[in-house]
């Protein structure tokens, strides 16, 4: 994982200087800020979860009708074709 940056968006629009080592405060409460600000949609598959855990989320997606079916890039599907 990357380390957070800090920019002054308006003296520094092109985003060249870095302010993390400058402004550790503002850097902490940033921090801080996206740790407690994200919550995990109950559809988030988490990379630690067991394969039945997942199993589980995916059937109750697929009744519920929000279970979203990937498509690759690129693809074509059987009415295009």
């Amino acid at each position: 994982m990357k380390p957070t940056e800090v920019y002054d968006l308006v003296a520094d629009e092109a985003s060249t200087n870095d302010l993390a080592q400058e402004r550790p405060d503002l850097l902490r409460e940033f921090e801080r800020i996206f740790r407690e600000a994200r919550v995990n949609s109950e559809w988030y598959i988490d990379p630690g979860e067991s394969r039945e855990r997942i199993e589980e989320k995916k059937k109750r997606a697929t009744t519920m009708g929000q279970l979203i079916q990937l498509v690759p890039p690129n693809h074509r599907s059987e009415k295009s074709r």
